[in-house]
């Protein structure tokens, strides 16, 4: 069974081969949309879990908890 990845690394010189231009348009708007999920799970996701996690630390007496 083929990933999505194989399939479009398969078909990736004949789309560039097809129109570089627009090619090279719509891999910096994919790897633009990658960085910015990056960002998001960086800069929210992870401080976010971060601050949950110490904040839930007092409520949890067990010593193996709190390890």
């Amino acid at each position: 069974m083929r990933t999505k990845r194989q399939a479009w690394l398969t078909r990736f010189p004949a789309a560039y081969a097809t129109d570089a231009a627009g090619f090279v348009a719509d891999e910096i708007a994919r790897a633009d949309r990658v960085s910015n999920e990056y960002r998001i799970a960086v800069f929210r996701i992870i401080p976010l879990t971060t601050a949950v996690c110490a904040l839930a630390i007092p409520c949890f007496e067990s010593p193996l908890w709190r390890a």
